[in-house]
């Protein structure tokens, strides 16, 4: 009966701790992904809204943009969660495989390991409830499965499998387990080098060579004045620390491809306002280009810009709506069926907004915000102002991260 109840107990054991296996190598991949959008968002390199942006509460990139998503040495918080989970994977492989002359010893390591993987998940989670006030999806997908894998790697070993102290543990495991301490202490180190050969495959070395020269190219720059009250505003506030004014045309893909680092850097800043202005590459509504390119529909989309935020403050929603859709409208040359789409899944009354749109309102309010980019000698989209002053690469989040240190 006994022998039974035993077998019985090592089979649920087994169980659990081939659960806690797929659990772990499954926080190992999302980590994968959540290092790889790190990246991205950290060197300019996303394209479009990622889909765990839902809202201004849930949003990945905002979190990876935030001073809280980097470790020493610039080394991503996620990569760190990458090399721990690999190790503490390693670590119930060889114990469910009985690989060692020891199981004791690799089971009450792989404990710790996922207690403190459990405890940096539950510390990461309170700095985006208390400090961000932002969530992301996925990292909150991470720290449920940490803690699944905790308690399942618990229940998987037997109660006097941490009887031993742990001073007693790492002292035997330098006698005969060497490997045990010797890759807990490397996983900061393989950070490191995993981090830096990353940087070399995306060139980044060049970049952060650059950087000085940028942001000291910008502080010596003269002052430009702007009317902070004419165009789209993000974190409005009274006394910020820092206010980027930025000039972009929604036909414009580099525009397009900027601003989700702008977005990400701004809603992880709270000190951080921006205002975005229009600046159409368009004769029809910006007299200081040449000529008319587009057909119309870059001023027509700035028009809306204003009208969306007039009627109904829908602004942002019309900036999101036509960059997610710019490839689409500059090459059907007909916004009017997009305009129509728009007001639907924004409650706006279409003819409202049409007529509105027709508006000299309009046509003056753009023009203004073109004439304001031309006074101040942008030579192109996007163009970005910190503090008045020009910033040459202002969309590569290194590069507004060295702004914003400056300022402190």
């Amino acid at each position: 009966m006994m022998m039974g109840i035993v077998i019985i107990e090592n089979m649920q054991n087994k169980k659990a701790l081939t659960i806690a296996i797929l659990c772990v190598l499954l926080t190992t991949l999302i980590h994968v992904y959540l290092t790889s959008h790190h990246y991205d968002v950290e060197f300019g390199a996303t394209d479009g809204k990622a889909f765990c942006n839902i809202n201004e509460k849930f949003n990945c990139d905002a979190v990876a943009a935030s001073e809280y998503s980097k470790f020493i040495l610039g080394i991503p918080m996620a990569l760190l969660g990458v090399v721990s989970n690999l190790l503490l994977l390693l670590f119930l492989i060889v114990d469910y495989f009985a690989a060692t002359s020891n199981q004791q010893i690799v089971r009450r390591y792989s404990f710790w390991l996922s207690a403190f993987i459990l405890s940096i998940s539950v510390w990461m989670g309170g700095i985006s409830f208390l400090k961000l006030g932002t969530f992301c999806i996925v990292c909150i997908s991470v720290y449920l499965l940490s803690l699944i894998s905790f308690l399942l790697i618990w229940k998987a070993y037997p109660a006097d499998s941490f009887t031993t102290p742990w001073k007693t543990d790492f002292i035997d495991s330098l006698k005969n387990q060497k490997w045990l301490p010797l890759s807990i202490c490397l996983i900061p180190f393989m950070a490191y080098v995993l981090h830096g050969m990353k940087l070399d495959s995306i060139n980044a070395q060049n970049l952060r060579e650059k950087i000085p020269s940028l942001i000291a190219e910008w502080q010596i720059n003269p002052e430009k004045k702007f009317d902070l009250g004419k165009g789209l505003v993000l974190n409005e506030q009274e006394h910020p620390k820092m206010t980027i004014v930025e000039f972009a045309d929604f036909g414009c893909p580099h525009c397009k491809h900027a601003f989700p680092t702008i977005d990400a850097f701004v809603k992880s800043h709270k000190d951080v306002k921006l205002v975005f202005k229009v600046y159409a590459l368009d004769g029809t509504c910006n007299p200081n280009i040449n000529g008319s390119s587009g057909g119309g529909e870059r001023c027509q989309m700035g028009y809306t810009i204003y009208c969306a935020e007039k009627l109904s403050l829908k602004g942002w929603s019309a900036h999101h709506f036509f960059f997610e859709r710019q490839m689409e409208i500059m090459k059907s040359n007909n916004l009017e069926t997009h305009l129509e789409d728009f007001s639907k899944l924004n409650g706006i009354n279409y003819e409202e907004l049409k007529a509105c749109v027709k508006s000299n309102d309009a046509f003056e309010a753009i023009k203004f915000q073109s004439n304001e980019g031309h006074v101040a000698g942008i030579g192109g989209t996007p163009s970005f102002f910190i503090n008045g002053k020009q910033l040459s690469g202002a969309q590569i989040l290194s590069v507004l991260n060295a702004a914003y240190e400056s300022l402190k």
